[in-house]
């Protein structure tokens, strides 16, 4: 089991507010992405004018309030950020500081590139925030590495090579920090509660040359297209997802907290919207978290078309922090060897 050095933000990074010298903030109705740099604006949602374009939009979809997957959920009180939240970069920076004041287990040392990598673009959003320049190696950077390298580190077919990602619950937006660096990437981005999408709008509009497509700028005319960039949007929306497009889904720590109507709902969405050949990226607790619905994932994806790629045999919680598994939807019919060929049979024809 590897163990990371103790690492600190700035304890004055958490009480520091934008400064609208260094951000100004875009008009909510914006229908233009942006394409960020360390001078240009930010495609930020006021909290406020979000709240109401939101709930606008909700009753617009015309969508049953007591449905799970249709309004915005809580979900990060017991970390003591709050459901409605005031002011998104406070919250960001809290979420960030969280990372560093645990100590998970990790399956393997990432390789130092990638960890500089994510520190460099995770010190850039700091910085932006707080105004102070930060060159040291956040917790969440190992993280970060950890998760790209077991999501695209070993060796496939070019055809299974990833372009277009969808993930499900983001949390403050992490999954995109080394995925940012691809060219032409096409990233969506889906969400559920309230306060961690109005902390993922912030990340993603602080990262560096990445087009931002924000749901909530102009809900009518949103559109998931093949254009670079990422597309960031609720989850009460998943019919705007494309057919056959996705390359990869990301779901991290989210699954086993869906309801059960949800879990079903984005089992069906996986299978329409990832296309034959593309995979999905799971890492939690698996079943010694108790779940929000009574799926065994591991079993009952192979009935929606994706088959088990590769699971390591560790301990969760010792060896590692969340069990990662890679299911992928195949091409042509899959068919395991032990469904059609008795083994017994098959080892004394060898002998």
């Amino acid at each position: 089991m590897n163990t990371l050095p103790k690492i600190n933000i700035s304890s004055n990074s958490s009480k520091t507010n934008l400064s609208t010298d260094d951000i100004s903030l875009k008009n909510l109705y914006s229908s233009q992405p942006l394409k960020n740099s360390q001078t240009a604006s930010i495609n930020l949602l006021d909290v406020n004018k979000f709240r109401l374009l939101s709930a606008k939009d909700f009753n617009n979809q015309n969508l049953p309030q007591n449905n799970c997957y249709n309004a915005w959920a809580g979900g990060m009180e017991h970390k003591g950020i709050s459901r409605k939240i005031k002011s998104s970069d406070v919250q960001l920076l809290k979420l960030i500081q969280n990372w560093n004041e645990i100590d998970f287990p990790m399956y393997f040392e990432p390789l130092n590139y990638f960890v500089e990598l994510s520190a460099e673009i995770t010190n850039d959003i700091i910085s932006k925030i707080t105004n102070k320049k930060n060159h040291k190696k956040n917790k969440v950077d190992y993280y970060n590495a950890e998760d790209f390298i077991l999501q695209c580190g070993y060796h496939r077919p070019a055809r299974h090579n990833v372009k277009k990602i969808l993930e499900i619950g983001p949390g403050y937006g992490r999954q995109i920090n080394l995925w940012s660096k691809e060219e032409n990437l096409v990233y969506c981005a889906l969400e559920a509660i309230e306060s961690q999408y109005l902390s993922q709008n912030l990340y993603y509009s602080l990262l560096k040359n990445t087009n931002f497509y924000e749901y909530f700028n102009k809900p009518e005319s949103f559109e998931i297209k093949n254009n670079p960039g990422i597309y960031h949007l609720p989850t009460w929306r998943l019919d705007l997802l494309p057919e056959n497009f996705f390359d990869l889904v990301i779901a991290v720590q989210v699954l086993p907290e869906l309801e059960e109507n949800l879990m079903l709902k984005m089992l069906k969405t996986f299978q329409r919207c990832v296309k034959p050949g593309g995979a999905i990226y799971i890492r939690d607790h698996d079943l010694a978290w108790i779940p929000g619905h009574k799926f065994d994932l591991d079993k009952i994806l192979p009935d929606f078309g994706f088959q088990l790629e590769f699971r390591p045999i560790v301990t969760d919680k010792f060896d590692i922090h969340g069990i990662p598994r890679i299911f992928r939807k195949p091409e042509n019919e899959f068919r395991p060897v032990d469904e059609k060929v008795n083994s017994n049979e098959l080892i004394s024809k060898i002998r």
